[in-house]
């Protein structure tokens, strides 16, 4: 009447929920300690003693296979088990925020460490999760070997404290030089190999920095794309052309937009062909015309601008609205502070948000007579004249202060109450402790929009 149990739990586990150390460190090889795992997980039924039998056999249990084994040792350091005594996890050592125990914001702590030492004023360092980047400038060989082993050293030194390995396949090296000899680059006294090209961030970077090697790559990658996309449509069957359209404008072009501030503001004739031999198949697919149609002509017909100046637009765009850079005034005079900075959100401590007392619908006109308040009243209004903010002060029907600024001509009435409300807000919070200040606004988005 005995059953073996431990087939039978053992079909019903996956891999990835097989639990880690129950009993603290293993012993032995990680084969013995998968199997150890194993037995405290699977634990075979005690006998029955009372069945009216004289004997009573138990078969002996399969043993583990080899896969099952294997999955524990590959889940070893990313699962844990809560048990009756407690979370019980692996002590990690080493490794990165993939599959890692450990989340980003711990990451960043220890990477912040390396990134705020001294370094060389030769010596940048650049970095994005778990992937470093030495930056590193010098006169001649024998000097860059020196400064870049130095350091190496001091970001080895770094990897041990916080008991760190480095991965040895994805160290290499790129020299923009017409160096014809390569420098001699060790880690631990292992060579570090030199190469034309990197991916780092999704953008390939070239030795020339010509960025026809990452054209390249994104090309590959579309036409993949647009083998993907004939799968569901033909000339005169699948998808509409509109969804057409939709899919080449949110999937693909921003595909290939990806980075273009960085490698897309100074275009050669060589990168703008090949950017338009990238585009055409997909205007053909999204025309459905004759293949001997012209380029231009399907641009026109579709209303698609040409791919190399569509990317220009993009990366002309980031670099003044988001990095703040200025554009060169051939191109334009505007500069990136007459750009509205786009809100965030909250960036202060929670005890410094305002309450819910600090803020009020109601009519503030039972406040206007007291002496012992100082009443401050804010407008924005937008004519044919132009647009202005300003708020006054006044303290026992006395006015005591005045400001008032114009705005640019494509500024909202929303924006100049805003402006008018966050100059009140600074003049009030420069007042003494003592003395109460109400700020009274006629409008009531602008409140709402303060207390969110």
């Amino acid at each position: 009447m005995y059953k073996q149990y431990k087939p039978a739990f053992r079909k019903s586990v996956f891999p990835s929920q097989i639990p880690y150390l129950m009993n603290g460190n293993p012993k032995g090889s990680l084969q013995e300690a998968a199997q150890n795992i194993l037995e405290q997980i699977f634990l075979s039924p005690a006998i029955p003693t009372n069945y009216n039998v004289t004997t009573s056999t138990q078969p002996p249990d399969p043993p583990f296979s080899t896969q099952e084994i294997s999955a524990v040792i590959e889940h070893l350091p990313k699962v844990t088990l809560l048990t009756p005594q407690g979370k019980a996890t692996k002590d990690q050592k080493q490794g990165c925020p993939q599959g890692s125990c450990s989340g980003p914001a711990l990451w960043n702590l220890v990477a912040n460490e390396i990134l705020n030492q001294v370094w060389p004023d030769n010596v940048h360092m650049q970095a994005f999760a778990d992937d470093f980047v030495l930056v590193i400038k010098a006169d001649a060989n024998k000097s860059l070997v020196e400064d870049t082993q130095s350091a190496i050293t001091q970001f080895s030194s770094w990897c041990s404290e916080n008991e760190l390995a480095i991965s040895t396949e994805k160290k290499n090296y790129i020299l923009f030089s017409k160096m014809v000899r390569s420098p001699k680059i060790t880690w631990n006294g292992n060579k570090i190999n030199r190469v034309k090209s990197f991916r780092y961030l999704g953008i390939h970077v070239d030795d020339r920095l010509n960025w026809l090697e990452h054209i390249n790559k994104q090309g590959e990658k579309a036409i993949e794309m647009q083998q993907n996309l004939n799968r569901i449509a033909g000339g005169n069957w699948g998808i509409s052309q509109i969804h057409r359209w939709t899919l080449y404008k949110t999937v693909i072009e921003r595909m290939l937009v990806h980075g273009s501030s960085a490698w897309c503001l100074n275009l050669t004739f060589k990168m703008k062909r090949k950017l338009s031999s990238i585009q055409r198949p997909f205007l053909l697919y999204i025309s459905g015309v004759y293949r001997t149609t012209p380029t231009a002509a399907l641009q026109t017909i579709l209303g698609i601008p040409p791919l190399h100046m569509q990317l220009q637009f993009e990366a002309r765009f980031t670099l003044i609205y988001r990095l703040r850079i200025p554009l060169p005034p051939f191109i334009t005079d505007t500069q990136p502070h007459d750009l509205e900075m786009k809100a965030t959100g909250w960036s202060t401590h929670p005890s410094e948000h305002l309450k819910p007392n600090q803020i009020s619908f109601e009519d503030g006109e039972a406040y206007i007579g007291r002496k012992d308040i100082i009443n401050i009243f804010t407008d924005g209004s937008k004519t044919e004249h132009g647009v202005g903010a300003a708020f006054r002060v006044l303290t026992n029907d006395i006015r005591v202060y005045q400001w008032s600024a114009k705005l640019n001509d494509n500024n909202t009435v929303f924006q100049a109450e805003l402006t008018a409300l966050h100059e009140a807000v600074i003049y009030a919070s420069h007042l003494p402790n003592h003395n109460t200040s109400k700020i009274h606004v006629d409008n009531r988005a602008s409140i709402m929009a303060s207390s969110n």
